[in-house]
């Protein structure tokens, strides 16, 4: 079960529990429903005295941070609520990466077809129409000897494979907030989702250390390395704000949100303005890519155009100015 499969099944199991049906029965009617081993291993392991997290796990259920979040709601006796906690991350999640796609789609798109125009202008049109001049005796010029011989077209066209197998490189070493353009983009991604997640717990009365816990299993590129380190600094009594300064893993700004809300006792709502905080400097960044690619590219064209109308105009225009 993956992706939107998960996340329907947790919104129908919210809504028959928010109608204070007991668990089994609410597995039941959605095994009746969907009819699938999955939903009749779950049924079969509440029936035998299993909790729901671990009836999950006995289904086959992968997805670790969400059996821990289920684990903590049933022990804490807020398990609808980590459901529709659960379910509003999920949606989250895909309005983000719709927001993305829609955001990254129309600048690739435009610099595939600027780059595909560039390489058979280059290669192609430029040498095509310099061997008809030369069949008809047209000088051709300084500027057009330099153009043809130093073609910028394969420089351009280097480049653009240099920075297609850089970004690869980074990805692959999973150093995604280094990517070309788009690093900001994702880190902020992860920050965001990772606050809001934490907020959801300490909201529900998680302590704060559980939470971190649980948030080991959040598959959040940007946190992986450091919340061991994080997790010793509470474990040793030191405040959240601390830890997080000490271990260089937030800015000075983020530092004082928690700081005031840790002195105030109310941590949740610190956690819960760094989540705004993040969600903010995404929109912006998103808002900045698509201004910023956009010009580059269509620069990028008109360069190439100037190159164009140099190298195949110019002797035509010389011509006419001999005749």
């Amino acid at each position: 079960m993956r992706g939107k499969e998960i996340k329907g099944f947790l919104w129908d199991l919210y809504y028959l529990l928010e109608g204070n049906l007991p668990i089994g029965q609410a597995l039941e009617i959605l095994s009746s429903i969907k009819n699938e081993n999955f939903y009749n291993n779950c049924l079969a392991g509440i029936r035998e005295g299993y909790s729901l997290a671990q009836s999950l796990e006995i289904a086959g259920f992968k997805d670790k941070y969400i059996l821990q979040i289920l684990k903590v709601a049933e022990q804490g006796n807020f398990l609808t609520e980590a459901l529709l906690d659960l379910c509003n991350l999920l949606e989250e999640k895909e309005n983000l990466r719709n927001r993305l796609l829609h955001s990254l789609i129309y600048p690739f798109i435009l610099t595939f077809f600027a780059f595909i125009t560039m390489v058979f202008t280059f290669t192609y049109v430029i040498p095509s129409v310099v061997n008809i001049y030369s069949l008809l005796g047209i000088e051709k010029n300084f500027v057009v000897k330099i153009f043809i011989k130093f073609n910028p077209g394969y420089l351009i066209i280097a480049l653009f494979f240099a920075l297609l197998f850089y970004n690869f490189a980074l990805y692959k070493r999973k150093k995604v907030y280094n990517l070309f353009f788009v690093g900001k983009i994702f880190q902020f991604v992860d920050k965001y989702l990772f606050y809001k997640s934490l907020a959801n717990l300490l909201q529900r009365g998680v302590p704060l250390f559980q939470s971190l816990e649980i948030m080991k299993e959040f598959p959040r590129i940007s946190v992986e390395d450091s919340l061991d380190k994080l997790l010793s600094g509470i474990y040793s009594g030191k405040p959240f704000f601390q830890v997080l300064e000490e271990n260089h893993f937030e800015n000075i700004t983020v530092v004082n949100f928690i700081k005031v809300a840790e002195e105030r006792g109310d941590l949740p709502l610190g956690i819960s303005r760094v989540e705004n905080y993040y969600k903010g400097l995404l929109n912006k960044h998103l808002i900045y890519f698509s201004k910023l690619f956009e010009p580059i590219i269509i620069s990028g064209v008109g360069i190439m155009v100037v190159i164009v109308i140099i190298t195949l105009l110019w002797p035509i225009y010389q011509l006419f100015q001999k005749m």
